[in-house]
C-alpha cells in the first residue's frame, strides 16, 4: 500500500510545483532562497504537467464516450500528436507505453462494443446506499 500510496498525490505536487515557478519571480526574497531548489525540477515539472494534462483528456473521452475501438483510436490519435510529438525523451517513452496499453485493449473489443469505464454510476449507487443505511440507523435510534 506504501508504494501504491506515493503516487496518490503526484498531480497535486505538480500543479503546485508549476504554480510556484509561475509565481516565483514575484515571491519575497526570503522565499525566493527559500524556494530555490523549485527551479533546479523547471523541465521535469513542465514534463509532468504535459503528461497530466493528457492523462486527463484521455480519461475525459473515455469516461464520457466508453471505451470502444472507435474511441481508442481518437485517444491513440491524441497521444501521437500531443504526448510523443516533440516530447522529451521520457514523456515519448510514456506516450509509447500508453499506446501499447491502448493497442493490448482495443484488441479484446469488437467492432460493435463500447465498455462504460466510468465510476460515477457506482459511486452514485454507493452514496445512495449510505445515505439510506444513515437514514434508517438515525430512525431506529
Amino acid at each position: 500500500m506504501r508504494t501504491i500510496a506515493r503516487f496518490m498525490n503526484m498531480s497535486e505536487w505538480v500543479i503546485w510545483g508549476n504554480s510556484m515557478l509561475a509565481c516565483y519571480n514575484k515571491l519575497p526574497k526570503e522565499m525566493q532562497e527559500a524556494y530555490a531548489f523549485i527551479n533546479d525540477y523547471e523541465s521535469l515539472l513542465q514534463e509532468l504537467m504535459d503528461a497530466l494534462d493528457a492523462i486527463r483528456h484521455i480519461e475525459h473521452i473515455c469516461k464520457n464516450k466508453g471505451f470502444s475501438c472507435k474511441t481508442s483510436k481518437e485517444c491513440q490519435s491524441y497521444i501521437v500528436a500531443h504526448v510523443i510529438g516533440n516530447a522529451y525523451p521520457r514523456q515519448a517513452h510514456l506516450g509509447l507505453k500508453m499506446l501499447e496499453y491502448f493497442r493490448k485493449e482495443e484488441a479484446q473489443l469488437t467492432e460493435d462494443m463500447n465498455i462504460c469505464i466510468s465510476s460515477d454510476i457506482i459511486e452514485s449507487t454507493f452514496g445512495i446506499y449510505k445515505k439510506a443505511r444513515s437514514h434508517r440507523t438515525s430512525c431506529m435510534a
